[in-house]
């Protein structure tokens, strides 16, 4: 597992990060009676710890992402009207926003970081159990909610590429209107909903 730079760099990505310190707020937790509780593993260090992992690139770096799905897991399962509270960021790009709240704030503990960002995250939450779709395009592939391909649909709709209904599959006409949006910012226009393209189109707060 290595972090893009591209990701450290991207606009996408600090607006994710200024929504993230925006929410500070502790979110509410089970516990003890006092609200205790013991945080296992690499959650429990600080995030300048975690900053050092990064630059070693080791495997306590890769324990890290494995504590961060786990901790994303454990949401989903005990989360009321939550199939899935990551919708369509990667676990590279959700490691680049933690690392770049640790710039300003080194002696967090990750755990916390990790929580916080998590409650921003529910925003985009898939609610209920829903299908992946396959996007493929010149050879290449990439994994999509259909919820989240919907979504899509409608921020490409609003901004004037696509004019087709809000199915969530993904045709020639999504595939399009994907390239066409790709290429007015200046991505690789592969016509696919990558990391990048899905930041460009959902990293604002959703509409529903």
């Amino acid at each position: 597992m290595a972090l893009s730079n591209r990701f450290l760099r991207g606009n996408a990505t600090q607006a994710l990060i200024a929504i993230l310190v925006a929410t500070l707020a502790s979110p509410t937790m089970a516990a003890d009676k006092k609200g205790r509780f013991r945080v296992k593993g690499a959650g429990s260090s600080t995030c300048q710890h975690f900053s050092e992992a990064v630059r070693e690139a080791g495997s306590e770096f890769v324990s890290y992402g494995g504590w961060l799905d786990g901790y994303l897991t454990a949401m989903n399962r005990y989360e009321d009207e939550t199939y899935d509270v990551v919708s369509w960021q990667s676990t590279e790009l959700l490691l680049a926003s933690l690392l770049r709240y640790r710039q300003t704030n080194p002696e967090a503990i990750f755990h916390s970081a990790a929580a916080q960002l998590a409650q921003t995250l529910k925003r985009w939450a898939i609610r209920a159990q829903n299908p992946i779709q396959i996007a493929e395009s010149d050879g290449m592939a990439a994994a999509v909610y259909k919820e989240t391909l919907a979504r899509v649909q409608g921020r490409l709709r609003q901004q004037g590429f696509y004019d087709g209904d809000l199915s969530g599959e993904f045709d020639e006409v999504t595939r399009d209107a994907l390239k066409a949006f790709q290429e007015s910012k200046a991505i690789h226009a592969t016509g696919l909903p990558d990391q990048e393209t899905l930041m460009r189109l959902l990293s604002s707060r959703p509409a529903n």
